[in-house]
């Protein structure tokens, strides 16, 4: 179920945004700049409706993960009134990672190849891996925006109890 959530969530970052940069890109490519405006206009927005998206749905991933997946409608209710507070977790929960791995990258610029730069390709992935970290940041908000309230017996069970 989580596999299946995160590739919605891929196919829909696609198709909000991928498509729309392709047709920017080509407009880019053709040296047309009413298509380069149009593609570059359906990213924005593209980029926008995404992100309102994934923030209102950022409970989806932890409710699969505790198996409490009671649908998109769900999530997108307990997220209601908290759309700042959980923009506000996802950045910061992410920020320290990206900081530390623009500062690495900026240190390790282009080096020969060597022992030493095979290390710090290491640990450039390490910080990559790290990063996932940041799912941590909507998985605590969940837990006090969902978890910690009372909440009726039929909306705490499983969807497959319910079934």
């Amino acid at each position: 179920m989580y596999l299946l959530a995160t590739a919605v969530m891929s196919v829909a970052m696609l198709a909000c945004v991928g498509i729309p940069f392709i047709v920017m890109r080509y407009g880019q490519r053709s040296f047309d700049q009413q298509i380069t405006l149009l593609g570059a206009a359906g990213f924005l927005i593209g980029l926008g409706v995404f992100l309102v998206g994934y923030i209102r749905l950022a409970f989806v991933f932890p409710a699969i993960a505790l198996g409490r997946y009671a649908g998109i409608s769900a999530a997108w209710k307990q997220t209601a009134g908290n759309i700042e507070q959980l923009a506000a977790i996802l950045v910061l929960t992410y920020l320290p990672y990206w900081l530390i791995r623009l500062a690495f990258e900026w240190y390790m610029g282009y080096h020969p190849p060597g022992v030493a730069e095979a290390f710090r390709g290491c640990v450039d992935m390490l910080l990559v891996a790290l990063a996932t970290t940041a799912l941590a940041g909507p998985a605590l908000a969940y837990k006090m925006l969902v978890l910690d309230q009372p909440q009726d017996e039929v909306s705490a069970q499983p969807a497959s109890a319910l079934r």
